[in-house]
């Protein structure tokens, strides 16, 4: 009886001694030696993690691959398949590899597309009135950084000759506006000459008409252009700088601001008070696994022209 008990106790703690032995044993995981991927798909293409893969293993036998751009994620990736543009020139990769109790091994390269297609970025630049007019001569901010605090900071004229303009107030971006994936960055336009331009008594009256009460603006555009001194409010203040520079004692207005962007997407909360919460005057672009390619459209208003009778070509 003391045999059989020495003899189940033992295997006991045998199958204990087994099921503690946990795996901590990373994969082995090397990248391929990748410095060029020619993209077929005229200016475009996916590429499987395991293209860009050398040698994995696992003592577990049992892997699973994934990969993403640097600076778009933390944690093991969700996606075994990102798409290129030649127009990137080149990205950094992070490659994963994860087995079965969760171990992890990564690896990085930088990959350089090319195709024998010309290709642009896609990218464009939308400036508009609030009734749609293309405004042109606008300069443009861009700044930002990734995760590595790589910084980006460059300025785009008024007009540069990597930008092509189809209409008024459409700049369209060859391979030269969009940061590749893995930047926060920020867009924000300003355009300070001719503050004159759209400027008339005749929007002294509808000012004075708004303030009286007996024509209220029927638009949060308006009453932005109207609060030339943008502390948040039309007063008669407003309608006094205005004379001023029409009668040319004040050279401009104040804050040297001749124009105002707003993120054409931005919804007004209360739009009789558009002032509160503040006006945004940029688009913010997160991180993100995906390209950020888009056109980027901002509402210009003409400071003191309530009646966007301003020329803004």
């Amino acid at each position: 009886m003391n045999k059989n008990y020495l003899l189940v106790f033992s295997l006991l703690f045998f199958y204990q001694s087994v099921a503690a032995q946990v795996d901590t044993l990373s994969p082995v995981l090397g990248c391929k030696n990748i410095h060029q991927v020619h993209l077929s798909n005229f200016c475009h293409g996916y590429l499987k993690v395991q293209d860009v893969v050398d040698t994995v293993y696992d003592d577990s036998q049992y892997y699973e691959l994934s990969f993403r751009l640097e600076c778009t994620g933390e944690g093991f990736p969700s996606t075994d398949s990102l798409l290129f543009l030649a127009s990137d020139f080149s990205s950094n990769v992070e490659i994963w590899a994860r087995d079965s109790t969760g171990n992890t091994s990564t690896c990085k390269m930088t990959m350089y597309f090319y195709a024998h297609a010309y290709c642009d970025g896609g990218a464009s630049l939308l400036f508009t009135t609030p009734d749609w007019k293309g405004i042109d001569s606008v300069s443009t901010h861009v700044y930002g950084s990734n995760c590595l605090l790589d910084s980006l900071d460059y300025h785009i004229p008024t007009t540069a000759p990597w930008w092509h303009s189809w209409t008024p107030g459409n700049w369209i971006s060859y391979a030269g506006f969009v940061p590749a994936a893995g930047y926060n960055y920020e867009v924000v336009p300003s355009r300070n000459n001719d503050p004159l331009n759209g400027i008339t008594t005749y929007d002294l009256v509808l000012i004075s008409k708004h303030i009286l009460g007996t024509e209220p603006f029927d638009s949060p555009y308006k009453l932005i252009a109207a609060d030339v001194n943008m502390d948040g409010k039309v007063t008669t203040y407003d309608m006094v700088l205005i004379r001023k520079l029409i009668l040319g004692i004040s050279p401009q207005l104040p804050h040297g601001k001749s124009w105002r962007f707003i993120p054409q997407g931005y919804v007004f909360p209360n739009p009789q008070n558009p002032f509160n919460p503040p006006i945004p005057d940029r688009i913010i672009v997160p991180r993100t696994n995906e390209f950020p390619y888009g056109s980027p459209h901002f509402i210009g208003i003409k400071m003191g022209d309530v009646n966007y009778s301003a020329d803004p070509d």
